[in-house]
């Protein structure tokens, strides 16, 4: 591992593609074995005031088609289902309430289809670039994109798009089972 990435100091970044791939792979497993024993009715289980498991379903898929959209210099707005006026204000609440909201009414079957399509489109997307351009920034993928380009390489901001972010939300989906 190589440098630490920025929203988790104690972690380094991985120093390759094969070890970004790797721990992908290890993450999309928290995510499966977290839903593995989960009914339909238990993914559409909303607590109250409180994401369902299809919510948080819905939200990891919209994020994956917004990295794919990334990787590929596609507006990642159109990816999440959301406008570009309010993706550019860059305020991730606001955002992920619009494609919680787009996505609420989404029958379980079909929002874990959508998850596991998004996924195998990005590991698919990811698989087909070189080491090389994996080292390319952020913006150099998608010039334009809100947010700050601290000069990172897209291997390093993949870090919180996929297994880090899978791992926040295979957490909250086993604490809503646990209860």
């Amino acid at each position: 591992m190589s440098d630490n990435f920025i929203g988790d100091p104690g972690r380094a970044a991985p120093a390759s593609k094969a070890e970004l791939c790797s721990l992908i792979a290890s993450g999309w497993d928290q995510i499966e074995q977290a839903i593995a024993a989960l009914t339909n009715a238990d993914l559409e289980e909303r607590p109250e005031g409180a994401w369902s498991v299809a919510d948080h379903l819905g939200h990891v898929a919209a994020w994956e088609r917004a990295a794919t959209a990334r990787l590929q210099g596609r507006p990642c707005y159109a990816a999440l289902g959301v406008s570009e006026e309010l993706y550019q204000t860059g305020d991730d609440d606001l955002i992920n309430a619009a494609v919680q909201a787009n996505n609420s009414e989404r029958p379980a079957p079909e929002t874990l289809a959508e998850l596991r399509d998004a996924h195998a489109e990005l590991v698919a997307v990811l698989d087909g670039l070189s080491e090389e351009a994996l080292q390319r920034t952020s913006s150099e993928f998608l010039p334009g994109d809100p947010g700050e380009d601290n000069g990172e390489p897209m291997r390093t901001r993949l870090v919180s798009d996929t297994y880090v972010h899978y791992a926040e939300h295979a957490a909250a989906i086993r604490s809503l089972h646990e209860q």
